[in-house]
């Protein structure tokens, strides 16, 4: 504790200024929201608009994509050139992984919150009295977000290489997710897929959350989530050492 507090508060400081984090989510979605919602229009309806489909599929296609900005999160000793700071003192390795991935995990959903308050604010959505369960739902994501990135961002060496990579999954989870566009099959092939996708399950519970009142989908996925995210985190600290940073 003498040492995660005050690496709590410098991951907080300096996750709160990163512009990579705070423009992909919650400038970003916001755009993806206002120009597909607008574009697309003509083909919902009244009661379920545009704009409530981008809004459910957007911010957490947004948040899986801050594996990447954590990555690069997860090596600010070697960015800053303090690693060999962090080399010599007397920090544990737990303690700097937790660091990073609660403060990680703060910022994310912060920016989720804004994004959805001023989405409901603008287009008046309405989340069927529901907005802290999806926010619940958004929070465990972003734990497993950040845990997943810490873990590929201290085992990763070069974080060109790692960027290229792990974009290529994202995109293809979010497509499969329907975050471009409804993606629906009776193919079963293809429905496989879709059904592997992570994004596929989290809209899906949360259209379940707002119209059907179920919040039983959410829970299991934020389980899911929730335990993913110590399992890696656990892996992460067993693994990680110090001379990586360097």
């Amino acid at each position: 504790m003498r040492y995660f507090l005050p690496l709590f508060r410098l991951g907080i400081k300096r996750r709160s200024k990163d512009f990579f984090i705070l423009f992909y989510n919650i400038v970003f979605p916001l755009i993806i929201i206002m120009l597909l919602g607008y574009l697309t229009s003509k083909s919902y309806g009244t009661e379920f608009t545009s704009y409530n489909y981008y809004t459910i599929v957007t911010i957490p296609f947004c948040v899986l994509m801050g594996i990447i900005s954590v990555s690069y999160a997860a090596q600010d000793e070697k960015i800053s050139s303090t690693s060999y700071r962090y080399m010599i003192s007397p920090i544990s390795i737990t303690a700097l992984v937790l660091s990073k991935l609660f403060s990680c995990t703060i910022i994310l959903s912060l920016c989720n919150v804004i994004t959805l308050m001023i989405i409901k604010s603008v287009f008046q959505i309405s989340f069927g009295g529901n907005f802290l369960v999806i926010i619940f739902l958004l929070v465990c994501e972003s734990t497993v977000v950040s845990a997943i990135g810490l873990f590929l961002g201290l085992a990763c060496k070069n974080l060109d290489i790692l960027r290229n990579i792990i974009n290529i999954p994202i995109v293809v989870f979010g497509f499969l997710g329907g975050v471009f566009f409804p993606v629906s099959s009776l193919n079963p092939i293809v429905s496989l897929a879709i059904n592997i996708s992570p994004l596929t399950w989290v809209n899906r519970s949360i259209v379940t959350c707002i119209y059907d009142n179920n919040f039983q989908p959410i829970f299991y996925i934020s389980s899911i989530f929730v335990m993913i995210s110590i399992l890696i985190t656990v892996l992460t600290v067993k693994f990680f050492k110090k001379e990586a940073f360097i």
